[in-house]
């Protein structure tokens, strides 16, 4: 079989294998050294689109991963939804890994200062990155690393709000109440006040 015509569109390249249109994806396009002329045998067709499905979904995953700023292990849960074996996605994720565009210990870093920034404590950032799947290791250390002025700000932040929205409370009751907010933000039983 011979590849009659390359051409470049909005969904990949088309190419034509003896009169038969195939999109196909740039790296497949490049892995297989496909050009017009190269003959090809028929059983290497279905090793072209096996890969070509390969990359979609890999595409698909960083895409996700980008959009929606997902951990490795809900990229790969996303990668299974959309009908994807555990080993494949797992090769996928592992391919984005070391190709490093997918890195979990910056995401979680930088969730978590951004949530300490917006008025979280420890004991929020903890469970909001349980919640993006993240390894409790990599929770743990990201925790440890968060900047003392991303926390600064966020307490900055809370016991502003807490003064105005409890400001017409005499100045005890309006202390208890900081408190409790302070709480419901994931810090610890505080001395912060």
């Amino acid at each position: 079989m011979i590849v009659k015509s390359l051409t470049k569109t909005a969904k990949g390249y088309e190419v034509f294998i003896e009169e038969q249109p195939f999109i196909l994806e740039e790296e497949v396009i490049l892995k297989f050294r496909l050009f017009e002329g190269k003959f090809i045998e028929e059983s290497h067709i279905e090793d072209i689109l096996k890969a070509n499905t390969y990359e979609e979904f890999k595409k698909k995953a960083l895409s996700y991963h980008l959009r929606y700023l997902k951990s490795s292990q809900e990229v790969q849960n996303y990668l299974i939804q959309k009908g994807i074996t555990k080993s494949l996605a797992q090769q996928m994720i592992q391919d984005l890994v070391n190709n490093k565009y997918i890195d979990d210990y910056c995401l979680a870093k930088g969730i978590a200062g951004s949530l300490a920034r917006n008025s979280n404590g420890p004991k929020q950032i903890i469970y909001k990155l349980k919640n993006h799947l993240f390894s409790e290791d990599l929770i743990s250390k990201v925790v440890e690393q968060i900047e003392p002025e991303d926390y600064n700000l966020g307490v900055d932040k809370l016991y502003k709000k807490g003064l105005q929205k409890y400001q017409k409370l005499d100045e005890f009751q309006q202390k208890i109440k900081i408190k409790n907010l302070f709480y419901q933000h994931g810090y610890p039983n505080t001395d912060l006040l």
